[in-house]
């Protein structure tokens, strides 16, 4: 949520946080969005690695992406899926258990 509100547009930012739950599946998808610019192309196979950033020295340590991946693979969770840069873009889709058979 910090990088979408970072890469939202200064004016009429927008950051949206969408979840579904599919009961049939037994998932939960979470998926952020904002108005920013995207990731470069040449930048979109590393952002999830520990210490990338594009926000320069005084933003960040690059590792709030790598943690967050690491906890949703952890909890049995898929890796985001990125979409093509639109208007309103999609930065990332996790898709999650929502439980467990008992």
């Amino acid at each position: 949520m910090t990088n979408a509100s970072q890469a939202a547009a200064a004016t009429g930012a927008l950051v949206v946080v969408t979840t579904s739950l599919d009961v049939a599946e037994r998932r939960v998808t979470i998926q952020v969005e904002d108005n920013g610019s995207g990731i470069q192309p040449e930048h979109a196979g590393e952002v999830f690695a520990p210490f990338f950033t594009t926000k320069g020295d005084h933003h960040g340590t690059g590792l709030g992406l790598s943690i967050v991946k690491s906890i949703i693979e952890t909890h049995q969770g898929e890796h985001p899926r990125r979409v093509p840069a639109r208007t309103r873009r999609v930065l990332s889709c996790w898709n999650l258990p929502a439980w467990q058979r008992g």
